[in-house]
């Protein structure tokens, strides 16, 4: 069983292997995307072999604030809106159409 297995990975090994030397030859000439599609690999795949990134090791980077992200003062307001008695069972789409509709609230 163990034969088999092996086999069969070399032989899927030596087919990859093909498929990638001949889109390589056939690039020149007709394109990656015919050359793939000819000899039956996905473009992306090949893109893979070709190009492999290797793994990246260690702590991710810190996620950056998005630009429109509020800031904590302008947070700490909404909040404060969304919290008051005056909307304690409103929805947020509804305190947000009468907060627009105020003619104390000032856009800037």
């Amino acid at each position: 069983m163990e034969a088999l297995v092996q086999e069969r990975v070399t032989t899927r090994e030596r087919w990859v292997a093909w498929q990638t030397e001949a889109v390589t030859a056939l690039t020149g000439l007709i394109g990656v995307v015919a050359a793939c599609t000819l000899v039956g690999l996905s473009r992306a795949t090949h893109h893979r072999i070709v190009h492999p990134e290797p793994r990246v090791h260690g702590p991710r980077e810190a996620p950056r604030p998005h630009p429109a992200a509020l800031s904590p003062a302008e947070r700490a307001e909404v909040l404060a809106v969304l919290d008051s008695d005056q909307y304690a069972n409103v929805s947020v789409a509804q305190i947000y159409a009468r907060e627009r509709q105020s003619p104390e609230t000032v856009e800037t």
